[in-house]
């Protein structure tokens, strides 16, 4: 019913109107999610389908939004290249040689509970950009990124491709399992200049974006960088 779809259809091109919804954070500000957590582990959150669920969708309670931003994490696809991730005592990436579990698998049906009980509401899936994403690897996605940016700046650039696919896959995941919009956050871009963008990212940037065109679903772009 995406007629009905008013996000949708305005960044179609099809409605020329306002619209509101609460970016990434889904429910997280609302008192219900502190209730909700009561010392459990984020990453636990992440592995509940019912969770996702009931935190994508809490902002209803209070507000007719126009659009459900998916509850998850960008940093998902690092489990996917050998990291473990972890939340308590700040964001940590940390190397693994174990097989992990699969955090999409809850997404999937999590966001398919969403599409199937919401169908009135535009859907937004969440990915990371690469830049940003890879910058929690090497420098825990604080301060001037300067390692990330010395790794990039010296060639060494396979990673940021690997990473790139695998968030376009984050996205598919997302896409297929309901998303009607794609909304990327690479907000770290705003901590290189001008030549280094041009000379280390800006190839890669347009690429992974196009990329994200391709699942066939709009893209909504937040970067401090102008691209």
């Amino acid at each position: 019913m995406n007629g009905n779809k008013k996000v949708l259809q305005i960044a179609k091109g099809e409605l020329q109107d306002n619209a509101v919804w609460f970016m990434r954070q889904a429910g997280r500000y609302l008192p219900e999610y502190e209730s909700m957590k009561a010392g459990r582990p984020f990453i636990q959150f992440l592995r509940d389908p019912q969770t996702i669920f009931d935190v994508s969708t809490l902002p209803l309670k209070y507000l007719d939004v126009d659009a459900i931003v998916v509850f998850t994490d960008i940093l998902l696809p690092l489990t996917k290249i050998g990291y473990d991730l972890s939340y308590e005592s700040g964001i940590s990436v940390q190397e693994s040689s174990k097989e992990d579990f699969d955090l999409y698998s809850p997404l999937k049906v999590g966001l398919k509970r969403i599409a199937e009980l919401h169908s009135d509401k535009t859907i937004i899936g969440v990915v990371g950009g690469p830049f940003t994403t890879l910058s929690y690897i090497h420098d825990g996605g604080k301060g001037g990124y300067r390692r990330t940016k010395e790794i990039l700046a010296s060639g060494d650039s396979e990673i940021l491709s690997t990473l790139t696919e695998r968030i376009v896959e984050f996205a598919s995941v997302q896409v297929d399992s309901g998303a009607d919009v794609i909304q990327i956050f690479d907000s770290w871009l705003g901590g290189v200049s001008e030549s280094y963008y041009d000379n280390h990212l800006g190839k890669n940037e347009a690429y992974f974006v196009n990329r994200i065109k391709e699942l066939g679903k709009p893209v909504i772009f937040f970067s401090d960088h102008i691209i």
